[in-house]
């Protein structure tokens, strides 16, 4: 990642390049990250740290190892630890071994999904999964294909799937709704989903099994910093319409 708003344009990282990917334009360091290869030479020379190499390969003992340094923590605090993502199902082996791995040791854990995975995944993962944090975009399929690329229909029938499973093993499971402005943040979208929580996963949108995220763009920076481009520019919902939104979940049971 390349942070330009600090870069002093030392061109440094143009010396040690190999693949001559760094160059400096109309005052402006460019990076054809088609010819860059990761090898984190640039990182290393850049003084002031406006580069970085995101991301690394870990084995399950070596996360292991991280997580068992806490566990005076989780078991005062009641925490333990979440697979987040992108997508935790997308390495589904190494999901998998990672969660049987840390209820080995007695440590509480978490999962967030898009729920976009086959059956047969996701119930080998849920067998250690304590919390299921399941996202739901919207319910009607058009819709959720003009913006995702596919339909929900495996996602809501593995989200029926899912929390009986999660009942029956006394686990919880809880339902979020990331609010996309124009998109599904309406207060019909939002009432379906609740409905679909309160009536088919037999969930209580009272009792916090429902939670509507108000959109951030927090994202942008890190377009910038990849040097992608943002596509779309959308502005976080006005705190009076969240609270709206909220008090109407309030009375959906």
């Amino acid at each position: 990642m390349f942070i330009s708003e600090i870069c002093t344009l030392c061109g440094a990282c143009i010396e040690v390049c190999p693949t001559g990917a760094n160059s400096i334009t109309g005052g402006k360091l460019e990076i054809d990250r088609k010819k860059c290869n990761g090898c984190g030479a640039c990182v290393k020379r850049c003084r002031i740290r406006a580069r970085s190499l995101q991301g690394k390969t870990w084995t399950v003992g070596e996360v292991l190892e991280v997580v068992v340094k806490d566990t005076g923590h989780y078991r005062k605090s009641g925490g333990g630890v979440t697979l987040t993502g992108g997508e935790p199902s997308s390495q589904h082996k190494f999901a998998y071994e990672i969660l049987k791995a840390i209820k080995s040791k007695g440590i509480s854990t978490a999962m967030e999904t898009c729920g976009f995975v086959r059956w047969e995944v996701l119930a080998e993962l849920l067998q250690y999964v304590d919390y299921l944090l399941y996202d739901i975009k919207t319910l009607d399929p058009a819709k959720h294909k003009e913006k995702t690329g596919v339909d929900n229909k495996i996602i809501l029938e593995n989200a029926v799937k899912a929390s009986e499973v999660m009942r029956a093993k006394n686990g919880f499971m809880h339902v979020r709704t990331p609010l996309i402005p124009g998109y599904n943040d309406s207060r019909q979208n939002v009432t379906e989903i609740a409905g679909f929580v309160n009536e088919k996963l037999h969930l209580s949108v009272r009792c916090g099994h429902y939670t509507i995220l108000r959109y951030n763009k927090y994202a942008e920076g890190k377009y910038d910093r990849l040097g992608l481009e943002v596509k779309a520019h959308y502005e976080p919902q006005p705190e009076e319409y969240i609270k709206e939104l909220n008090e109407m979940l309030s009375a959906c049971d």
